[in-house]
């Protein structure tokens, strides 16, 4: 699998969920301190906009229905909400990448 630069690092804010399109994929990538996380753009549970939604300690809240992912893992806090599809990223000379397809 390739790695695929996403973003400069210094364009994401600390703790603020970003939209961005990697090879035609919409992701979500959030930055706390000097980690970066990437999972799909969208809630699994009812499809809701989580580069709307909010963060709080390293979880992801859906902006419909409030369920919570950990973005580590993409498991969620409700079992109802669904696993929530995450990616390897990687920060490079201030370049964040995705390992994709």
């Amino acid at each position: 699998m390739n790695w695929l630069q996403v973003a400069d690092l210094a364009d994401l804010p600390d703790g603020r969920p970003v939209r961005v399109v990697a090879a035609g994929h919409s992701l979500v990538l959030v930055r706390i301190g000097a980690t970066v996380r990437a999972c799909e753009a969208v809630c699994p549970h009812k499809y809701g906009p989580l580069d709307q939604g909010e963060v709080v300690e390293g979880r992801l809240k859906c902006p419909l229905h409030e369920a919570t992912f950990d973005l580590a893992t993409g498991l969620p806090d409700e079992a109802w909400a669904g696993r929530l599809p995450v990616f390897e990223v990687r920060v490079e000379g201030g370049s964040v990448q995705v390992r994709g397809g």
